[in-house]
């Protein structure tokens, strides 16, 4: 865990099943040890059980993975519902949580798992699941991980697509949940089962801020190695460096980026659409998080920004140590110029 720590994780995920080699209360202990917060199943799976477990810590109780998967009866939703309403009788302040399967959650099709605008099926499933916990997370893993379709592999907006359906966000148009949203990101080439590699480190970091620009209020990674050989630690060192790079930014930016996500009062467009943006309005200035989603550079983009008030000569381009001029093109709205390599992100800053 301490290696974790070292990179700018500050939340444990579950407690993984090693055959007996510790219990689950030594793995709690372990996370309280190296200073981290944890979001898992209760003790034994008994919240009775957790009650001396410090809430400093203990911040969620998690529900199975993927309940979604693999075609649940109404059954296994009950089942849900009811561990969701039992844990809540035991502790009635703590925040309870579910993972999706990104992949399951995109796919439209008949049968599995649906939800309200699928092609049909069981579409009562998603919105009875998210009945039964306070905080959403899916985990879609497009480089390395299950995809529905495989025409979207290695396409990185498909990790904020499921957010973007969950709220009914263009292109979808019925929203399944307004509760809050995190993202399972894939730190490591896991498996040869189904992507041919793993993401690169410029993937990752793109698949992060994906996340961010759509809704995301925390990032969890899958970072282990299924396959051919168990490693707890799949992380390049190249995905170590960039890794720690962007928590360290979203640490810095957290107080910004949990105000309201891309209020109505700012906007950002772009001239080049494998760019996408979000922003914050906030005491501390307007923010505009702009991600290249692609692997290719794309020069001289043109960025409009709008609500930012009366216009200064230049935006500040956060933690790049430059800034970029702005034009005036009317009241409260200006345009700057930027150029993205292959998956970059731009912050820029007006105060």
């Amino acid at each position: 865990m301490p290696t974790y720590v070292s990179r700018g994780f500050n939340t444990a995920w579950e407690i993984p099943d090693t055959d007996g080699e510790y219990t689950d209360r030594q793995w709690s202990d372990a996370a309280i040890a190296a200073g981290l917060k944890q979001i898992r199943r209760p003790i034994n799976n008994n919240p009775n059980q957790d009650i001396s477990t410090p809430r400093t810590s203990l911040i969620g109780w998690l529900h199975p993975d993927e309940p979604d998967a693999n075609e649940p009866s109404q059954g296994d939703v009950n089942a849900i519902v009811n561990e969701y309403a039992a844990w809540k009788a035991a502790d009635p302040d703590m925040d309870i949580y579910i993972t999706f399967g990104g992949g399951d959650m995109l796919n439209p099709g008949t049968s599995g798992c649906n939800g309200p605008g699928d092609d049909g099926g069981f579409v009562t499933c998603y919105p009875q699941f998210i009945s039964g916990t306070d905080i959403i997370l899916n985990d879609i893993y497009p480089v390395a991980g299950w995809m529905w379709d495989e025409g979207t592999r290695y396409d990185i907006t498909q990790v904020g697509l499921v957010l973007d359906k969950i709220r009914g966000y263009s292109p979808y148009s019925i929203q399944w949940s307004d509760k809050p949203m995190m993202s399972m990101i894939e730190g490591s080439y896991f498996s040869e089962e189904f992507g041919p590699r793993g993401a690169t480190e410029h993937e990752i970091r793109a698949e992060m801020w994906d996340a961010i620009i759509h809704g995301a209020r925390g990032l969890f990674f899958f970072s282990v190695v299924l396959d051919p050989v168990w490693s707890w630690d799949g992380m390049t060192p190249a995905a170590v460096t960039e890794v720690s790079t962007q928590n360290a930014t979203i640490t810095a930016l957290s107080n910004v980026l949990q105000d309201k996500i891309n209020p109505v009062t700012l906007s950002a467009t772009m001239s080049s659409p494998q760019l996408e943006a979000g922003w914050r309005d906030t005491p501390t200035g307007k923010y505009f998080f702009v991600l290249n989603t692609l692997g290719t550079t794309v020069n001289n983009v043109t960025i409009s920004l709008s609500g930012i008030g009366d216009v200064e000569t230049s935006v500040t381009v956060y933690q790049e140590a430059r800034s970029e001029t702005i034009t005036d093109t009317g009241v409260g709205t200006g345009n700057i110029t930027d150029t993205f390599t292959a998956f970059a992100i731009h912050i820029y800053v007006v105060n």
